[in-house]
């Protein structure tokens, strides 16, 4: 539910209040951020012009891969311990209720026992076609294997490639994981400091050999830094992956230690008595062939080493996977170089928002949570900017 706050309010009373001096807009990157606020804006500003400069042939390439297909849209459970900064959520998670600006666009939404939100159908194919049906039913310009090269701005207007020219601009070119972006850079010479990017949500390396247990999955309660995770660790070539893994990988460095209980259902205490009343073969037998190979070798036959083994499957991290298996980058636009309402501190008129920004968050609809958001409230900014009789600036 949204806060009665005043300029909230406000922007409702001016929602479909014609613009005298009309404007354009531009929003750099066709990706969630972009999108959403590229629709929202135009149903709340039907007469300014506004234009998505896409470099790819076609719009929303990367979500039609989020959640395995499904499209886990975003979360009900948004709080400070998903993210590595919270600053810019905290502002405006409880102000702008995301959900219903999917169902006003024709999108119903539902949710697990998680708090993870899906689409109702269930297709990240069927978000993306709704999406562009209201690109299209909005009359929202669109080019695609478009690249921004150059951005500058002379008297208050901004200049893409010494080519296209607008009042706003918004910035929402991603980040390089699963993708190529300069954003950063045109950023960069626009005033703007970058945190050091390196691949987040990703599979990691590790000193251990794992090519025996490739393709093996297996539900592991999962210890590293002080904390506690339960999921399933997919066994791969030079590594682990899955989702708690991946997890993991956004506060894991080279060095550090993983511990898998491979028993999570299975207390120290009830193991030990399982043994003593059915052998040590029962309880191995529960594992794959190589996983039980793996325990051994590490055991040897001592029945006190093996419990010991399974309860604290180790291993040492040696690295992370590159970009181009990264559902999110570390690292970005600092956050501190925009706003509330995401509108640059550097240059005025210009907003930044989604993932080019330092926020990475958990697997889990948190990451697109935040592009929805941020691409809306900049959509209000703007609206209000356009529109407020007296233009006077809102206090940041």
């Amino acid at each position: 539910m949204l806060f009665d706050n005043h300029k909230y309010l406000l922007y409702n009373k001016i929602k479909n209040v014609m613009v005298n001096d009309m404007k354009k807009v531009v929003v750099v990157g066709g990706g969630a951020a972009g999108v959403f606020f590229a629709i929202h804006f135009k149903i709340s500003n039907p007469k300014v012009e506004v234009e998505i400069l896409e470099q790819n042939d076609r719009l929303l390439k990367k979500l039609l891969k989020t959640g395995n297909g499904k499209c886990n849209i975003m979360t009900t459970d948004v709080g400070r311990v998903f993210y590595n900064d919270f600053s810019l959520i905290e502002n405006n998670y409880l102000r702008y209720d995301i959900d219903s600006k999917f169902e006003e666009i024709g999108i119903l939404l539902k949710s697990d026992f998680s708090g993870r939100v899906y689409p109702y159908s269930e297709s990240a194919k069927t978000v993306v076609n709704i999406l562009l049906d209201n690109i299209n039913k909005y009359g929202i310009k669109v080019r695609c294997n478009y690249e921004v090269i150059n951005v500058k701005k002379e008297n208050d207007v901004f200049i893409i490639n010494n080519d296209i020219k607008c009042d706003y601009l918004v910035f929402s070119t991603g980040s390089k994981a699963q993708e190529k972006t300069n954003g950063y850079d045109i950023l960069k010479t626009l005033g703007h400091k970058v945190v050091d990017i390196r691949p987040g949500l990703v599979p990691l390396y590790t000193v251990e050999n794992t090519e025996p247990l490739k393709g093996i999955r297996w539900k592991c309660d999962v210890k590293a830094k002080g904390r506690l995770k339960t999921g399933e660790v997919q066994f791969r070539d030079k590594g682990l992956s899955g989702i708690v893994i991946m997890d993991y990988s956004n506060i894991l460095n080279d060095g550090d230690e993983i511990v898998l209980d491979l028993t999570p259902e299975i207390t120290a205490y009830n193991l030990k008595y399982l043994v003593s009343q059915r052998g040590i073969d029962t309880l191995l037998n529960v594992f794959p062939k190589m996983l039980k190979k793996e325990i051994l070798k590490r055991a040897g036959n001592d029945e006190v080493k093996i419990q010991e083994v399974i309860k604290n499957f180790k291993y040492t991290i040696s690295g992370r996977r590159g970009f181009d298996e990264a559902q999110i980058c570390l690292g970005g636009i600092q956050t501190s170089n925009v706003n509330k309402m995401f509108e640059s501190k550097k240059c005025e008129n210009l907003y930044i928002v989604g993932e080019v920004l330092d926020v990475s968050g958990a697997t889990g609809g948190y990451n697109l949570y935040f592009a929805w958001l941020s691409g809306y409230v900049a959509c209000v900014d703007i609206t209000y900017k356009l529109k407020s009789k007296n233009n006077k600036k809102i206090d940041k």
